[in-house]
């Protein structure tokens, strides 16, 4: 396995994805997506993220950001026909609670 891998995807990352991101030092695994900020309904983040390999420790310790945000992707999570389905769904929420155009 390469362990520098740099993997291109566009698009929202599944869930169980594991990518870095520029304002966290360590590799993250995506297990959420379409979040909103606590102290900001109307601020929507494209993931919600935990340590890696630690996991889930505790609320305290979930990273929101976005796509953008990702400077490197090791590994990208299950896909299938429903995920496939889930993430057009998502972007388009994603979009319209950002007031983008399509």
């Amino acid at each position: 396995m390469d362990k520098n891998q740099n993997i291109k995807f566009a698009g929202l990352l599944p869930v169980g994805s594991v990518v870095s991101c520029a304002s966290e030092g360590k590799r993250v695994m995506i297990i959420g997506r379409g979040h909103s900020a606590a102290d900001d309904e109307n601020v929507r983040y494209d993931y919600c993220s935990v340590l890696f390999p630690e996991g889930f420790i505790d609320g305290d310790h979930l990273f929101f950001h976005n796509h953008r945000d990702i400077t490197k992707v090791y590994r990208v999570g299950y896909i299938n026909d429903s995920e496939m389905e889930l993430e057009a769904k998502l972007e388009a929420y994603l979009r319209d609670k950002r007031g983008l155009d399509a």
